[in-house]
């Protein structure tokens, strides 16, 4: 039993384990945004970003793509496809953070939660 474990952990852990399972996050999060965007072309309310929003959305670019280089950079499961899939991720990448209206939205939530937390002392 332990040494299932210690094989499951050991699995999880691995470099190979973590590309693939960020490949499918970003498949799962683009088909989303597409799917929504899809759904919500027609629907009449329009907004124009102000200057603060856009400057979040090259440091999400910026900081998402490191991540993604880094971790298909190391896996090895991906040799002989690397090229491919750093092209094809940061183009999904890019169009998330500069193109899709819901993963925008996400982003600046994401700041606002961030800005707005009430940290406890002592």
């Amino acid at each position: 039993m332990f040494n299932f474990i210690f094989s499951l952990l050991k699995f999880i852990s691995s470099n190979d384990f973590i590309a693939v399972l960020t490949e499918l996050i970003i498949l799962i999060i683009w088909l989303y945004s597409t799917c929504y965007s899809i759904t919500r072309k027609n629907s009449g309310f329009l907004m124009k970003r102000g200057n603060i929003s856009w400057e979040f959305f090259p440091i999400a670019f910026g900081s998402l793509s490191l991540i993604v280089v880094e971790i298909i950079g190391n896996s090895t499961i991906f040799k002989e496809y690397k090229n491919i899939l750093l092209v094809t991720n940061l183009l999904i990448l890019f169009k998330l953070c500069f193109n899709s209206d819901w993963f925008r939205n996400k982003i600046v939530g994401f700041y606002i939660k961030y800005k707005e937390k009430i940290e406890k002392l002592g």
